[in-house]
C-alpha cells in the first residue's frame, strides 16, 4: 500500500465481528494492548454486541476504498466532552503507513457525529512506538507518564 490509497470509515456492524476477534487475538496486538489475555469467542461476541448498541461508545471501521478491505477499527469511549480513543490495525497492514489516515478519518467522523466532544484521550504502552508515532502524527500531545503507560490528549 502506498501513500495514495483512499480510505473511508463507517460504524462497525455485525459482519465485522469475526475480523475484530481475529485481530484482537493476534500476538502483536495482545502484546501492545492494555489487556493481553486471549479473548474467547463468546466473550468477544457479548462485548461486540454491547459495544455497537452502547450510545457512549463509537466503534468505527476503516476500509480501503477500492477493495473494501478492512484496515483498522477505532473505538471512542464517550464521556461528556471527552472520548478515550484506541485503534487496532489489521495485522496485514501494519507498518504500511495507514494508522494515521485511519485516525484522521475516524476523528473527522466523530466530530461530525458527536459535536460536543472537545478532547480525545489515549493511553499507550511506552514500548508501542508505532502507536505513539501515529497518535503524535495526528496531533496528540503527551501529557503524562505513569510507569509503562503514556497519556495523550488531542483538542478538537
Amino acid at each position: 500500500m502506498n501513500g495514495f490509497k483512499m480510505i473511508y470509515v463507517r460504524l462497525a456492524c455485525e459482519k465485522d465481528s469475526k475480523a475484530l476477534f481475529t485481530w484482537r487475538n493476534n500476538e502483536v496486538t495482545r502484546s501492545m494492548s492494555l489487556t493481553t489475555d486471549l479473548v474467547q469467542w463468546d466473550g468477544h461476541q457479548k462485548w461486540f454486541e454491547y459495544t455497537i448498541k452502547n450510545p457512549n461508545r463509537m466503534l468505527i471501521m476503516c476500509l480501503l476504498e477500492d477493495t473494501n478491505e478492512r484496515l483498522a477499527v477505532v473505538r471512542f469511549d464517550l464521556n461528556e466532552v471527552r472520548a478515550l480513543v484506541s485503534i487496532n490495525l489489521s495485522p496485514k497492514i501494519r507498518g504500511k503507513g495507514m494508522a494515521k489516515k485511519c485516525l484522521f478519518e475516524s476523528i473527522d467522523f466523530l466530530k461530525k457525529n458527536k459535536a460536543k466532544v472537545n478532547f480525545l484521550d489515549a493511553e499507550i504502552k511506552r514500548e508501542n512506538l508505532a502507536s505513539i508515532n501515529s497518535f503524535e502524527g495526528v496531533g496528540f500531545v503527551r501529557i503524562s507518564e505513569e510507569s509503562d503507560l503514556l497519556q495523550f490528549e488531542y483538542a478538537i
